[in-house]
């Protein structure tokens, strides 16, 4: 009887150690998972440098827009206004101002990190315990 104890206690390690190799290599808190949103965190930070880039120019835009009465004017006729008593020549397929391209930054998104549920980890180490215990008990008895 006490034999049978000690293989069902090594089965029962066997499978223990398979479930904490197996959640650390391959669960939803292992260093796969933990790889890949590093990854992502790189990614995100490159995005965020290029939005605070995007910001600083229009804030220039704005300050500019807010202060400087050449700019305001070039914009104004940009969307067709113009001062009272204004002469406009309008040339033709040529653009005389360069038209303002706003981007507000592009959408940016991390996939989720790939893991094995923790039900098939621990199916794969009930399998473990089952296995190891049927091989360790088929030795006890072909010995006898």
């Amino acid at each position: 009887m006490k034999k049978v104890l000690n293989l069902f206690l090594a089965s029962v390690a066997a499978a223990v150690v398979v479930y904490c190799v197996l959640s650390m290599v391959y669960g939803a808190a292992s260093f796969s998972a933990h790889r890949e949103i590093l990854a992502g965190k790189d990614i995100q930070l490159e995005n965020i440098e290029k939005l605070e880039s995007i910001n600083s120019e229009l804030k220039d835009l704005w300050e500019n827009l807010l202060y400087d009465r050449d700019t305001i004017a070039v914009h104004a006729r940009e969307l067709g206004y113009g001062y009272e008593g204004d002469r406009i020549i309008r040339v033709v397929e040529r653009e005389a101002v360069k038209k303002i391209h706003i981007s507000a930054g592009d959408i940016v998104s991390v996939s989720e990190p790939v893991f094995l549920p923790d039900w098939v980890i621990k199916i794969c180490a009930l399998f473990t315990w089952v296995l190891v215990f049927a091989v360790l008990l088929t030795f006890a008895w072909l010995r006898r």
